[in-house]
C-alpha cells in the first residue's frame, strides 16, 4: 500500500470571493475522497471560513454554511490559522467551523514545506 500523500492548502481568499463561493471547500473535499492527508493553512481573509455559524453574515456567509464542519469525517485534516489573521470567536470551539489551531508564519512555512503538494486558494 502507498504512504498517503498530504496536501497543503494556503486558504487566503474571503468566502464567496471567487466566481463559486465554494471553489476552496469541493477542492479539499476531493483531495481527502481521494485519499490525501490535508494541513490546511487560513491567513489573511481565508480565515473568515472559520468564522461559527452563530455569525456567518459577519464572513459574507449564509445561515447554513458548514461545509468546513465536514472534513474531518471524511478523512485526516489539520487545520491552523496565523496568530495575527485570528477573527475574533473564530477559535471557540462552540462556533468555529472547523478545529483549528493558531501558529505563526515561521511554523507554517515548515509546515508547507513538508506537504507533498501546495495549493493557495
Amino acid at each position: 500500500m502507498a504512504a498517503s500523500k498530504t496536501l497543503g492548502c494556503l486558504v487566503r481568499s474571503a468566502p464567496y470571493a471567487e466566481r463559486s463561493g465554494r471553489d476552496a471547500l469541493d477542492l479539499v473535499m476531493a483531495a481527502l475522497l481521494d485519499g490525501w492527508h490535508l494541513e490546511l493553512f487560513f491567513i489573511g481573509d481565508g480565515a473568515l471560513h472559520l468564522v461559527g455559524a452563530k455569525q456567518p453574515s459577519s464572513a459574507g456567509l449564509p445561515g447554513t454554511w458548514k461545509g468546513w464542519k465536514s472534513l474531518p469525517e471524511l478523512g485526516p485534516v489539520r487545520a491552523w490559522v496565523e496568530a495575527s489573521d485570528a477573527v475574533p470567536g473564530s477559535l471557540d470551539t462552540h462556533d468555529s467551523l472547523l478545529a483549528c489551531r493558531e501558529t505563526n508564519a515561521g511554523d507554517m512555512a515548515k509546515r508547507l514545506t513538508a506537504c507533498d503538494r501546495v495549493v493557495v486558494l
